[in-house]
């Protein structure tokens, strides 16, 4: 197997090598590359981590609301996540002369307000409700939010009427939660 390096980023994005000579990459596959799909099981275990640990947030939410106001559990879930992923990127985006750059005014007021919708209108909105529904139902509710978001595109003024593919992937959303 071939090493790869990946000269230049942008945007945040590694160009690949296709892009940096300008040459369209070939379809057919050599024996050497061998297949880079990934393997089934892995696809598999990715859904099913995703359907684990998602699904379980809701019932966990549910118990701890049951011993913590529900927005002092939420904001410490939000503080502890927060923290971990700030520190992570710091680390990983150091510039070229390895130090950490600092954040821009403007970048910490879409911080704040991105943060604060998130933590008051979303996940804080959701442990607030499931003080009053089940677990189950929140996690319904919450799975049904591309329909919500595609009603509410058509409907505000000058909004876009949903296409076929917006109309069939909602229609999936809906069959997945078993309505």
């Amino acid at each position: 197997m071939q090493n790869i390096e990946y000269k230049g980023i942008e945007r945040g994005r590694r160009l690949s090598p296709s892009a940096e000579t300008g040459k369209q990459p070939s379809r057919a596959r050599s024996e050497s590359e061998g297949d880079q799909r990934p393997a089934r099981a892995l696809i598999i275990a990715a859904f099913a981590a995703v359907y684990l640990i998602w699904g379980s947030t809701y019932l966990g939410i549910k118990y701890a609301i049951q011993t913590l106001p529900p927005f002092l559990m939420a904001g410490t879930r939000f503080l502890v996540a927060g923290t971990a992923l700030c520190v992570w990127a710091r680390i990983r985006d150091k510039g070229a002369d390895g130090k950490i750059e600092a954040l821009s005014l403007r970048s910490w007021r879409a911080v704040l307000i991105v943060g604060g919708m998130l933590f008051l209108a979303g996940n804080g909105g959701v442990t607030w409700a499931e003080g009053l529904i089940s677990s189950g139902l929140a996690a319904l509710l919450v799975a049904t939010e591309p329909l919500w978001i595609v009603i509410m595109n058509w409907a505000r003024p000058g909004g876009q009427r949903p296409t076929l593919k917006a109309c069939s992937d909602c229609s999936s959303v809906l069959e997945a939660c078993g309505c």
